[in-house]
């Protein structure tokens, strides 16, 4: 039976024309899903319409048409037992006479397949049955049988065998201690390759992270030091234009941190010394001279006296 002609006795279906089986909005988007599926039934394509179909089948079983037509495509497909059970799900629920009279016809037409089936299936599990023993009484007669005498039976020899054992994916010893050494050397390959990485990573982290670092440690101290040098040269001269505070400080720093030679320090102790000297044999003069004017002015004043006498 060509169960696709069944499909013009299905229609498009409108709200008015069914019951009530879900919500309002359900029930819109089942009808237009079975509508879209029953036009792509019709045009042939049937693998886009099977699952559409099944959707709404299951869905909603309350929607009589989706579980009618679902059951015919499985008919078609020569899926009896399926269309049979959806079949009777139809028959439980309330349909018009048209519907009953074509779902009643075609369960008469699923029942006879099945039958039909069944009886196939019971005749293919005797025959099976049937080839079994006889196979088995066959097995072993062969195996009673005795073997046919032969003078030399000719084996293989070591290429054979090897060819044997390629066909069946064996290995070779010879050619597994070959490819045991291809992956040795691939291993050290391997392992030269990530020590080389590793050592170029190290090499950019120094050259890029780590040498600027040292370098601009190097100037600032650079800088550091010339500052100081300066400092000092700075302190040298003015201690030795005789500026005592100067002196004191230069002597002090030089004793604790300088950074200059010892003979520098030995110098400018001299020249603070020299200094010092200077400037107290400068004060020790000018406490002489007052004393020599006002010998002068005594002198003076009595002579003065004598002659007023």
């Amino acid at each position: 039976m060509n169960w696709q002609k069944q499909y013009q006795f299905f229609e498009e279906l409108t709200i008015d024309q069914v019951g009530l089986f879900a919500t309002p909005r359900e029930l819109e988007k089942a009808l237009m899903t079975y509508n879209r599926a029953l036009d792509l039934l019709k045009s042939g394509k049937q693998n886009q319409a099977i699952p559409m179909l099944k959707t709404v089948a299951d869905d909603y079983p309350m929607f009589s048409y989706a579980s009618h037509l679902y059951g015919t495509v499985m008919a078609a497909q020569k899926d009896f037992k399926q269309a049979n059970d959806y079949f009777k799900k139809v028959a439980l629920l309330d349909i018009d006479q048209d519907q009953a009279d074509l779902l009643q016809q075609q369960m008469k037409l699923v029942a006879h397949e099945i039958n039909l089936l069944e009886h196939q299936e019971s005749l293919l599990k005797k025959r099976n049955a049937a080839y079994s023993s006889v196979k088995k009484e066959i097995s072993i007669a062969d195996i009673l049988e005795k073997a046919p005498r032969k003078k030399y039976v000719s084996g293989a020899n070591k290429e054979e065998i090897a060819l044997i054992n390629r066909q069946l994916g064996n290995e070779d010893p010879a050619d597994l201690s070959g490819e045991m050494a291809l992956e040795d050397r691939k291993a050290n390959l391997k392992f030269a390759a990530i020590v080389v990485a590793i050592a170029g990573i190290v090499f950019l982290i120094f050259y890029f992270g780590i040498r600027p670092v040292i370098l601009n440690y190097r100037t600032e101290s650079n800088q550091s030091l010339k500052h100081l040098q300066w400092l000092e040269r700075e302190m040298e001269s003015r201690a030795e234009q005789g500026q005592m505070e100067i002196q004191k400080l230069l002597t002090d720093y030089l004793n604790n941190y300088s950074t200059s030679e010892p003979a520098d320090s030995t110098k400018v102790t001299d020249i603070s010394d020299t200094t010092i000297r200077e400037s107290s044999d400068k004060t020790s003069q000018e406490s002489v001279e007052p004393t020599a004017e006002e010998s002068t002015q005594e002198a003076t004043e009595e002579s003065a006296v004598e002659t007023g006498e």
